[in-house]
């Protein structure tokens, strides 16, 4: 009999470190997103340092699209008949 083991814990190694790599990556991918989504949600409650002017800015986009609109509605109106007075 001889003392030599039949597996070859190299391999093992090999394939641990070729997962981990990616696994480290898409890690860091995911890390930088929930980031960004973390200050996109603070921005849009109006949290931390820009959050009061984007949420300004905003509003007075919409309020000018609202009136726009207003004026859109409205009925043009002409007069057909002139009036002699």
């Amino acid at each position: 009999m001889s003392n030599e083991c039949p597996f070859d814990t190299t391999r093992i190694y090999d394939t641990t470190l070729a997962l981990w790599f990616p696994s480290m990556f898409l890690s860091a991918v995911e890390t930088a997103l929930s980031v960004r989504c973390c200050v996109v949600a603070f921005i849009l409650r109006g949290i931390g340092p820009c959050g009061e002017t984007y949420l300004r800015q905003r509003l007075q986009e919409e309020e000018a699209e609202k009136e726009k609109m207003d004026e859109s509605l409205r009925p043009e109106t002409h007069q057909l008949i002139e009036a002699n007075a």
